[in-house]
């Protein structure tokens, strides 16, 4: 049954698992992280203060907006709020908020004038599917509809078939438990999503599937943790699995290296989704940043959803 909580929580989750994951990206020294704080002075986010979020969140914002202002999903509206970010940032390099180098070079040609079919740079990146959640939640009712959308969201920044489906397999896992599926199903369902685009990809979330048992870092040696879609996607669904809380999972998701505000955001995307916002501890709503901004986005995005779908 459809709940704006789940929507609450699909966004409010990315948001906190970012923040959780950006203070100890590419650190070196991470130690163990169990709240929010300053980015390490050796992560890529060096800068950024407690509470604070990355691009990915920034990009998921933008999706949910170009959303809303289209009445659904529609790619030139997209396109074009990608294009007005991608000003901010050349006026302020700050607005790029640890922004990865796929994406970049994508929002650079865009500025450009390439075509959006083509702007896209082909690393195999995770970098459209960590913002994909809101199609996933608008669109749950319909598994084949949600793919489809989520794949063509992916190609203006990433056109690789690892990123596509990565993309698409995100998206179905926060749209399956958004419709009441339980988060296992739903991950299983995301792979034979995934697998039309990218075997390897596929066959990485079947694997997180079976290590879900495992402890984090034998699961992690086997998954991988970096920016490439075939293993933070992967990693996120094995947190996502193995935590049984919301704070379990992402806890998991942020202390073991790698693409930690990826991992978190697309763990914290599919836990929300799942346990909804009640199941994300106030601790982190309290002190993440524009957190009523965000609820507001699912609020809206929900209120669509009833109306149109």
């Amino acid at each position: 049954m459809m709940d704006v909580r789940r929507f609450e929580g699909g966004l409010l989750g990315l948001a906190v698992g970012d923040a959780l994951g950006m203070q100890v990206e590419g650190s070196s020294d991470p130690g163990y992280i169990r709240d929010y704080g300053d980015a390490r002075p050796d992560s890529v986010n060096a800068g950024l203060k407690a509470g604070q979020y990355t691009d990915d969140t920034i990009q998921m914002l933008i999706l949910t907006e170009s959303i809303l202002k289209s009445h659904g999903f529609n790619i030139e509206v997209f396109v074009s709020s990608l294009i007005e970010w991608g000003k901010e940032i050349m006026a302020n390099i700050e607005r790029a908020r640890g922004i990865g180098p796929t994406s970049l070079e994508a929002i650079t040609n865009l500025l450009d004038g390439v075509d959006w079919m083509r702007s896209g740079g082909f690393g195999p990146t995770c970098g459209s599917a960590m913002r994909v959640a809101p199609i996933g939640l608008l669109y749950h009712r319909n598994f084949d509809l949600i793919a489809e959308i989520a794949a063509c969201s992916s190609i203006p920044t990433h056109r690789s078939p690892e990123s596509i489906a990565g993309a698409v397999s995100v998206a179905v896992a926060v749209g399956g438990v958004t419709s009441g599926l339980e988060i296992e199903t739903s991950i299983i369902k995301s792979a034979d999503y995934a697998e039309k685009h990218s075997k390897i990809l596929a066959e990485k979330i079947r694997l997180a599937v079976s290590l879900k048992n495992e402890p984090p870092a034998e699961a992690f040696s086997k998954i991988g943790r970096s920016v490439l879609a075939a293993e933070a996607v992967p990693a996120a669904m094995y947190a996502a699995l193995s935590g049984e809380s919301f704070e379990d999972a992402l806890l998991i998701a942020v202390n073991h290296g790698g693409d930690t505000d990826s991992i978190g955001a697309m763990t914290g995307a599919i836990k929300g989704a799942y346990h909804t916002i009640d199941g994300i501890p106030l601790k982190w709503l309290i002190k993440l940043e524009d957190c009523e901004e965000i609820r507001s986005s699912a609020k809206r995005l929900y209120a669509l959803c009833e109306s149109v779908f």
